[in-house]
C-alpha cells in the first residue's frame, strides 16, 4: 500500500497540543470518539482498567497530553493515598501543566513531579538520577505520534533505566495501515500521517515485540481494533554463543541492576556432521530460552553448513525435538 502524500514538515505532533485542543477537544475527541470509534479501543473499557492495573505507588507516566488517565484512577476513592507518588513526563509544557493540575484536583496528598522532555533524546539528566526507582512505567498514546520508523522505539530501551529490575512496563500505540479495520480508519490514519499528527504509517506489531524482548524477558501484547497494549518486565537472559574445541552452544545468563547471574546451558558435539545428530547436554539450571518451542533446534546441520538459529522464544523446558533429516534427544550429563 502506498504511503500518505508527503506531510508538512513542521513538527505537529508537538504544537498540536495548545491550551485551547487541551482544554476543550482532547478528552472528547481523542479519548473519546477516536479510541472507540476509529481505532477501535474504547478508553472507558479498555485503557482505564489497563492503567489502572499497571499504576503503582511509584509510577512515571510518559506522554501525558491531559493528564486523564492518571487523574481517572487516582480520582477513586481506594487510590487516593498519601504516598502516591507520580513523575509526568511530555515534551509539551502545557500537557504537564495541564496534567499536574488535574491530578492534584483528584488527588490533593499526591507528590507530583514535572519533565519535560523528548523522548528521541537520551535521557534528562534529572531523571538519571532517579535510575532503577519506579515501579511501573506508561506510555499510552505515545509512539503513534513519535516520528522515526522503528528507531523511535528505542525509547524503551531508554527509559527502562527509570524502572527498578522487578518493574513493569505498560503503553498503548496506534498501529499502522495494515491493521486498519476499514476504510473509515484507513481514511483517518492517512489523514493523521498526512498532517503529521501520526507518524505511524508503517508501524507493525513485530517492531514492537522485537524492541520489547530485546529489553525485557516477560513480554504480552494483544491486538484491539487498531491499538497494540502491551506489558513487559524483568531482565532479559542473555544468550552467548561460544564454539570451542570443547564444545559448541549457548550459555544463559540473566542481568539484574547490572550484575550478571549464571543461568544456564546448551551445548553440543563440537564437530557435527550431516546425518548425524545433533547430541546436546545441558546443565539442569534452566534452559527454557535456548530451544525453538515449535521444534526447530538452535544449532543444525544444512548441507555442509552448521546453522545457528537464533530465533529462540520462550518455552517451559527443553524437550526432544527435530529437524530436517536430523534428530536429536535430550539428555543430562
Amino acid at each position: 500500500m502506498t504511503q500518505p502524500a508527503t506531510p508538512s514538515q513542521d513538527p505537529v505532533y508537538k504544537s498540536v497540543y495548545s491550551r485551547a485542543f487541551l482544554t476543550h477537544l482532547y478528552d472528547r475527541y481523542v479519548l473519546g470518539f477516536n479510541m472507540k470509534y476509529v481505532w477501535g479501543c474504547a478508553t472507558d473499557t479498555v485503557l482505564v482498567p489497563f492503567f489502572s492495573d499497571s499504576m503503582s505507588h511509584r509510577h512515571i507516566d510518559i506522554g501525558v497530553a491531559t493528564g486523564y488517565l492518571p487523574a481517572k484512577i487516582l480520582g477513586w476513592p481506594l487510590r487516593r493515598i498519601e504516598n502516591q507518588h507520580l513523575t509526568l513526563v511530555d515534551f509539551n509544557g502545557m500537557s504537564l501543566n495541564a496534567s499536574r493540575e488535574r491530578v492534584l484536583s483528584a488527588s490533593p496528598a499526591t507528590t507530583v513531579d514535572c519533565v519535560q522532555a523528548d523522548i528521541t533524546e537520551p535521557l534528562p539528566e534529572i531523571l538519571e538520577r532517579d535510575a532503577r526507582s519506579y515501579d511501573t512505567m506508561t506510555m499510552f498514546n505515545l509512539f503513534h505520534c513519535v516520528p522515526g520508523g522503528p528507531a523511535k522505539l528505542r525509547a524503551i530501551s531508554t527509559y527502562k533505566e527509570l524502572l527498578k529490575d522487578e518493574g513493569v512496563l505498560a503503553g498503548c500505540s496506534v498501529l499502522g495501515y495494515k491493521y486498519a479495520t476499514g476504510w473509515f480508519s484507513s481514511l483517518y490514519l492517512r489523514f493523521y500521517n498526512w498532517i503529521g499528527i501520526f507518524n505511524n504509517w508503517e508501524d507493525e506489531r513485530e517492531t514492537f515485540d522485537v524492541m520489547l524482548k530485546q529489553e525485557f524477558e516477560v513480554v504480552e501484547t494483544e491486538l484491539v481494533g487498531m491499538m497494540l497494549l502491551f506489558t513487559a518486565s524483568g531482565s532479559p537472559r542473555e544468550m552467548r554463543l561460544h564454539p570451542d574445541d570443547e564444545h559448541m552452544g549457548w550459555s544463559s545468563f540473566t542481568n539484574t541492576g547490572g550484575q550478571y547471574t549464571y543461568f544456564g546451558c546448551l551445548e553440543f558435539n563440537p564437530d557435527p556432521k550431516v546425518g548425524e545428530p545433533l547430541v546436546p547436554r545441558y546443565d539442569l539450571v534452566d534452559v527454557n530460552i535456548l530451544v525453538d518451542k515449535n521444534g526447530k533446534p538452535p544449532m543444525y546441520v544444512e548441507g555442509d553448513e552448521l546453522v545457528i538459529y537464533l530465533g529462540v522464544p520462550d518455552v517451559p523446558q527443553l524437550p526432544s525435538y527435530e529437524s530436517s533429516d536430523l534428530e536429536a534427544r535430550t539428555r543430562s550429563p
